[in-house]
């Protein structure tokens, strides 16, 4: 497990705020588990460093979530 860390400021949404701490409220309510703001959003960086999404064309935010969100999407199943 890597133990170095650095320290970042990074912005967020009010939205995003309260995303997370009802995420992290969610998750302690399901099973106790306490988990931060910061270890999901490294979860999060991790999760995308070791996915297939590709991000040669990549050049805004919403480019990078339109990506993610192709290469994450259920597979469509046969049309019945």
């Amino acid at each position: 497990m890597e133990k170095s860390y650095s320290k970042v400021t990074v912005v967020l949404r009010n939205r995003q705020i309260v995303f997370l701490d009802r995420l992290t409220a969610d998750i302690r309510s399901a099973n106790g588990s306490v988990i931060r703001r910061a270890e999901i959003i490294r979860s999060l960086v991790d999760a995308l460093q070791e996915s297939p999404v590709p991000v040669s064309e990549v050049q805004s935010g919403n480019d990078l979530k339109a990506a993610i969100r192709r290469n994450t999407a259920p597979a469509e199943g046969p049309k019945t």
